[in-house]
Order: structure tokens, then sequence, then C-alpha cells
């Protein structure tokens, strides 16, 4: 059986896995997917309960993506099919025990038609105490017939013990060229710059606008070029840790993904004083003021800061330090 994944791109190793699994038979009850916003965690889910569902699944490829069965799961509307997330436009609220159990109840009576039934949970971190426990308790005993999905950008927010009862796969980010082809295809302005600023993940490729990146750019130049204290530097961390703050947790991959807006940037500088200015991906701006060597050792301090933030630094520290050492650059470095 050979197993499609349509509107997913990659991802190969996982995809043969899952079909192997659906296959042999021999599916978890239970898996975790982890990957950053727009790296297909949805659509690989969707795609595995349409093969798992597919009318024609005996007799041919599954899914078939056209019967009556794939169509209504392609549209959200799969009596099969619970797809639990936070309140719409609440990306920061909890996933209330409440709601939880809500689905939960559908495990209690086989999936119809004869088929499996999915709860989907999307932004899995975001799962209060109360509610993680009692979807760990469900965990200890899976229902047969039913398959339970956690889909996450990052672990650092679930019980250990719930990430321990899921098979987990980590979606990887895809390559520059995949990325550009998928972008070109659709039409999209400013196809280079939307690879570089979006980390692998198609579906933040496709959501950035270039004009609000190169806004967010200059307003954050502005306030390097214009601060110089320390309590400066912290009120500035303050206030852009907060754009990505919620009431339960830090967008830190949002975070990561400001200072790669900024990261680009000095790349793009060290490439214009190369005299390379075609691998340029942002739109040019004036960089006689630094040189090579300062460019080059900004981009490294970035991408410094993105790694401390990764692996849970106090952001505000974190970023004071960097906006402290791109303004006090070492001497050595203002010349080459």
């Amino acid at each position: 059986m050979q197993i499609r994944f349509p509107g997913l791109l990659g991802q190969e190793r996982i995809c043969h896995h899952l079909a192997m699994e659906v296959k042999s038979q021999r599916l978890a009850h239970a898996y975790l997917l982890v990957g950053p916003k727009g790296s297909g965690r949805g659509h690989l889910a969707l795609n595995l309960f349409m093969a798992l569902n597919c009318e024609g699944r005996a007799q041919q490829p599954a899914p078939c993506l056209r019967c009556p069965s794939c169509l209504r799961a392609g549209k959200g509307q799969h009596e099969n099919l619970i797809i639990l997330a936070p309140p719409h436009g609440q990306a920061s609220a909890q996933i209330k025990v409440e709601d939880l159990r809500e689905s939960l109840r559908a495990l209690a009576f086989p999936p119809l038609h004869g088929g499996t039934r999915l709860i989907l949970i999307r932004e899995a971190e975001q799962l209060n105490q109360a509610s993680a426990n009692a979807l760990l308790k469900t965990l200890e005993e899976p229902p047969p017939h039913n398959l339970i999905i956690l889909s996450v950008q990052e672990t650092a927010g679930l019980l250990p013990t719930l990430i321990s009862r899921c098979r987990r796969f980590n979606l990887q980010p895809l390559e520059a060229d995949i990325m550009l082809t998928a972008l070109k295809e659709r039409g999209c302005n400013q196809p280079a710059a939307r690879v570089a600023l979006s980390g692998g993940a198609l579906g933040q490729a496709l959501e950035l606008d270039p004009s609000q990146l190169q806004e967010a750019l200059e307003y954050l130049l502005r306030q390097l070029g214009s601060i110089d204290t320390l309590s400066g530097w912290w009120e500035l961390a303050e206030y852009l840790v907060g754009q990505f703050r919620g009431k339960e947790r830090l967008d830190r991959q949002g975070l990561v993904g400001l200072l790669g807006l900024l990261g680009q940037h000095y790349r793009d500088q060290a490439v214009q004083h190369a005299h390379r200015p075609e691998l340029a991906l942002l739109p040019a701006m004036d960089t006689s003021h630094i040189s090579m060597s300062q460019a080059l050792n900004n981009f490294n301090q970035v991408r410094v800061c993105q790694n401390k933030l990764l692996a849970n630094a106090q952001p505000e520290l974190a970023l004071t330090v960097l906006f402290d050492y791109l303004k006090n650059a070492p001497q050595d470095c203002l010349n080459v």
C-alpha cells in the first residue's frame, strides 16, 4: 500500500514509516507530532486519518481523495474526525478539561462505518494540568479502533508522562530548493526571502507578509540605532518578548523567527560587501556604516541568541545581551 499525503512536502521518512504501520496494522494508539508552525503536522494527521477511512482502501492505494469519506475528511466534516484546539483567536488560551472530556466521550462508542476514529489535539502544549491528567488516563487504557494525535510546536509544555505514551515523530525543515519551487508554483512574491525567514516550514512561508517583515526590521534597526543604555535594551527586550507572550506560555518559535529577520539582515549586509548582491534575500539597505567583519559577527551573535532562547534561556536577558553586543561590537570588527 502506498499512502499519499497531499499537501505535505518532504517528511519522506515519516510518511514511509506510517505507511508501513498501516500496511502491517501496527499503528500506535497515540502519536506526538512535533514541528514548527506550518511544518505540515495537520496535513500529516489528516491524511493518515483519510488513509484509514478511505472507502476504497481494500482495493486501491489509500487515500483515494475522491470517495465520500475522503471528501468529508478533507473538509473536516467526517463523523469519525474530532479536532480539539484552543479557542479560535486565542492561541494562548488553555484547552479546558471540560472540552477534552466532551471529545473523549466519543471513545465509549465504536467508530461509525467500521473505520478508525481520530481525535486530533492541535496545540496540545495548551492542555492545562486537569485536561492533561484526563488525557493521560485515557492513554493508559486506549479503546480499540481509536487514534489520538497530539500536535505541538515544542514539547516543553507537555507532561513527560504524556510524551512517553505517544509514538513521536519530529517533522524536519524542508530543503530550500523544495520550498522555492513550491512558492514559485503558488506565485508568491519574494520567495527567497520567505524561505530564509520561515525556518523550513512551508506553511509559515506562505503566510509571511514581506511588507510587514520589512516594517518590523526597520523598527528594530531604528531602536538599535537610538538606544545606548542597558536599561533601554532591557525595555526594548521586554516589549519584544511581550509581543510573543501569552497567558500561559511564551511563543519562543515566534521570537526566534523575529531574530531570524535581524540575522538575515546582517547576512545580506555581508554578501553586499562581498560584491554578491544577488545572494541578498531582503530589500537592499544602506550598509556603508558597517563592515563585513562586523556584519558576520553580528549574524553569529544573533544565532547564538536564537539557540539560547530555544534552550529556554530567560528571554529578556538573552535579548539584552544581544542588543548590547550589537551596539558595542568589538573595535577590531569595525574595519576590514
